[in-house]
């Protein structure tokens, strides 16, 4: 009876030992695949990160573009004399990023 479990036990070893090998030599074929997928995630991520940083940039832009559109408003209401001074401000800060934009 032992000896019998001790047999199934290492037939068993030797059938995983035999998928194993298997498994070994599909991932071995797959690995170029595996490169040319990791290359293209890459790529993608580079893309994202571009296309995050330019929509990141166009809000600030907006932002800056309403709060300039909100302080003339202000102005032109003749509610705040130093609401002008920021305007000045936010003009400068407009500029700048245009240009080196």
């Amino acid at each position: 009876m032992g000896k019998s479990r001790y047999e199934v036990g290492i037939e068993k070893l030797d059938h995983a030992a035999s998928e194993v090998s298997v498994m070994q030599e599909d991932l071995v074929a797959l690995q170029p695949q595996l490169v040319v997928a990791a290359n293209q995630v890459q790529e993608m991520v580079t893309k994202v990160e571009k296309e995050s940083a330019d929509v990141a940039e166009v809000s600030i832009l907006h932002i800056l573009y309403l709060l300039l559109c909100f302080m003339k408003l202000i102005c032109t209401s003749g509610i705040f004399l130093s609401t002008r001074r920021a305007i000045l401000k936010i003009r400068l800060i407009w500029l700048r990023i245009m240009t080196n934009g």
